[in-house]
């Protein structure tokens, strides 16, 4: 457990003596939100952060059935032993067959549990919430964004717009505008990923009280179109000083594009059977 405080006093102690570049860059300890938390004391020498991850799982090949399970994480430990089954704190898990509808429902008991130790006085230090993890479709149950078929498709509310198919309302991250393309809504000229900066807690806040402030169930479905929310967050209910901010919770996926998706649409391709 003391592996975190252990790194992290060294990181600090190697930023301050004038090294503004990491030698690594292989942890979360590396990372800015975090040294910007432990330099606040936001995070102190003797608390413990966890990270929170939920994903689903079809039980059978050929069988639709569905059931969802989370863990906590705890990032004190060496990333050698952090994440071996014996290490790892199973949260819950929410049988099938159908797909989650009411997903705050099943995890409100492990966030409330956190919530209770961040404000309690005990002797183990505070609990830092400081991550979640998922892949497109499971993080939207506890963003409570619009997901990524939505029009603000990005999982780390980038505040980037998508664009849909003729007569679809499927929105894809299509960074450039194809030719002879003419969608109302989403026709916007092509996208520099460089200036793709990403969105502050103010810009989420603010679209969520625009989307809260929604007068019907048709100007609902409107406003959360146009700012990328379906709900206020789970995450929200934590102390804000013992968590990251909303836009900064969700860890990216290096996982599923380079690997499950992008795979097997590149052999296709190079077989000359896409679709």
């Amino acid at each position: 457990m003391k592996y975190r405080q252990t790194c992290t006093n060294e990181i600090l102690v190697q930023l301050e003596g004038g090294d503004m570049l990491l030698q690594s860059f292989d942890d979360f300890l590396h990372g800015k939100d975090y040294l910007d938390a432990c330099r606040r004391g936001d995070i102190g020498p003797y608390d413990t952060v966890v990270m929170f991850s939920i994903d689903g799982a079809q039980l059978y090949c050929s069988k639709a059935l569905d059931c969802w399970i989370y863990i906590w994480v705890i990032l004190n430990l060496n990333p050698n032993i952090r994440y071996t089954k014996i290490y790892v704190i199973p949260g819950g898990s929410v049988p099938g067959p159908n797909n989650l509808q009411h997903p705050e429902s099943f995890l409100f008991p492990g966030f409330h549990h956190i919530s209770a130790v961040q404000k309690e006085a005990i002797n183990i230090g505070d609990a830092i919430s400081w991550a979640g993890t998922a892949d497109g479709p499971g993080s939207v149950h506890f963003t409570g964004l619009a997901g990524h078929h939505g029009a603000f498709p990005c999982r780390i509310f980038c505040g980037l717009k998508g664009r849909h198919k003729p007569g679809g309302s499927h929105y894809y991250p299509a960074l450039l505008k194809p030719f002879h393309y003419d969608m109302e809504d989403c026709d916007h000229e092509d996208v520099n990923i460089s200036n793709i900066t990403g969105l502050h807690e103010e810009d989420y806040q603010q679209k969520l009280k625009y989307l809260m402030h929604s007068p019907g169930p048709t100007n609902y479905k409107t406003r959360r179109r146009l700012s990328g929310i379906s709900r206020p967050s789970l995450i929200s209910g934590l102390s804000p000083w013992r968590r990251l901010t909303i836009t900064s919770t969700v860890a990216g996926d290096s996982m599923h594009v380079p690997t499950l998706n992008l795979g097997p649409l590149l052999i296709q391709l190079w077989w000359g059977k896409f679709q």
